[in-house]
């Protein structure tokens, strides 16, 4: 039987789970080729809200799907073990974390057009294998896109997903239901989930998400982010669609912005909460000094096309001539291929996340890592059961 003694701690990589969980980097007692893992640890008698029961639901969910699915760029969940009153999820070790780490720690205009061209054909290969398989993935984001040293680029997020279609005689051409997830990822959602009416959405809903997403790795920050949730709607549906802020467009969309916040009929403060984010004139600055290819944008439009039915699939959207051409790198030398491994090499990797707990508090001991470690390796809790869900504890554990 696995337990948390079987490993051993080499590093932390931040809180989850609003405190009641921690991640870990860790690696296995008597390897000797010292292989290093992602450990989420899960305090079960910690978890006693809705959204703590979301979250053990999102991760059977995550664990069945990662019995079922094997890619090269999606995120597997090796082994599922309890300990005491901990849940353990081992995963493999992405050290570069998200690409939403890496933009916010060192890339705040932006990733190069170069690099995201890179990930985003990868994250694309994952979610044309998720549609081929039936099922839509829901959570799409730069949060999600995990990032390695050795170039390697993973969709994490799936326990969101849901099935669309499983072969069967009859299957679904649409979902109505909407996904549980926290108010901040309702910015990366397609409008057709967030209208929540009688056509339902397919996995066309991904693909909105793919051109946000791509937005978001471009411009530094998330589209419509300044927005209140009760206008997010109502901008998806009626206002301008996002867009790659460069020299050709953000003189065009932050008038766009301006004519619309005079216009909304919103009180003062959501008005200047609508501009915001072009606000920033060292930003902005750079934008006006940069160009993004006709192919890049093209892509970007065509993914955020309101009409679900005329966007692309992900297999078209590969064949895009954005995704075949020769990736160049403006890094080293325009005349060598990119590496996304040679772009990281001289950057660290980003500091462990913080929001979720403060620094010194039980959940987020940045001071002692290895000490809460330690304490729920020594612990020997009763077993907490999982009778409010579908699943067993012996459907959620498995090993490698």
């Amino acid at each position: 039987m696995v337990t948390l003694s079987d490993y051993v701690f080499e590093g932390h990589i931040g809180p989850f789970c609003a405190g009641s969980g921690f991640a870990y980097v860790v690696r296995k007692k008597d390897d000797p080729e010292r292989t290093s893992y992602a450990l989420k640890l899960s305090k079960l008698d910690r978890i006693s809200d809705a959204k703590g029961l979301d979250f053990i639901t999102h991760l059977l969910n995550e664990v069945r799907l990662s019995r079922q699915l094997q890619h090269p760029n999606i995120m597997p969940i090796l082994s599922t073990f309890v300990d005491g009153s901990n849940l353990c999820s081992l995963s493999p070790h992405m050290d570069y974390r998200s690409a939403a780490d890496l933009i916010s720690q060192y890339f705040c205009e932006g990733l190069p057009e170069v690099a995201i061209c890179y990930i985003m054909k990868r994250i694309l290969k994952a979610v044309e294998y998720l549609h081929q398989n039936g099922f839509i993935h829901r959570n799409i984001r730069a949060g999600h896109i995990m990032l390695s040293s050795s170039g390697s680029v993973a969709l994490a997020g799936l326990g969101h997903a849901c099935v669309l279609s499983n072969g069967i005689a009859s299957p679904r051409t649409s979902v109505h239901d909407f996904p549980s997830t926290s108010s901040r990822s309702l910015l990366w959602l397609a409008p057709e989930i967030l209208a929540q009416n009688l056509d339902g959405y397919n996995e066309k809903s991904d693909i909105y998400s793919v051109g946000l997403t791509c937005c978001e790795m471009a411009n530094g920050n998330v589209p419509y982010a300044d927005l209140p949730n009760t206008l997010l709607l109502l901008q998806k549906l009626t206002g301008p669609s996002p867009c790659l802020l460069d020299a050709s467009t953000v003189d065009a969309a932050d008038a766009m912005l301006e004519g619309q916040t005079k216009d909304s009929g919103v009180g003062d403060s959501d008005v200047a909460d609508l501009g915001s984010s072009l606000q920033h004139k060292s930003k902005r600055q750079d934008f006006h000094r940069r160009m993004f290819s006709a192919s890049f944008h093209a892509v970007v439009n065509e993914a955020l096309t309101l009409n679900p039915r005329n966007r692309p699939s992900a297999r078209e959207l590969l064949t895009r001539s954005f995704f075949r051409k020769s990736l160049m790198s403006s890094f080293h030398n325009k005349n060598k291929a990119f590496s996304l491994s040679s772009m990281l090499r001289g950057i660290p990797p980003p500091k462990p996340d913080q929001q979720d707990g403060g620094e010194g508090s039980d959940d987020c001991p940045h001071n002692e890592p290895k000490g809460l470690l330690n304490q729920v390796v020594g612990s020997r809790h009763p077993v907490i059961t999982m009778t409010s869900f579908d699943a067993s504890l012996e459907d959620l554990v498995w090993d490698f």
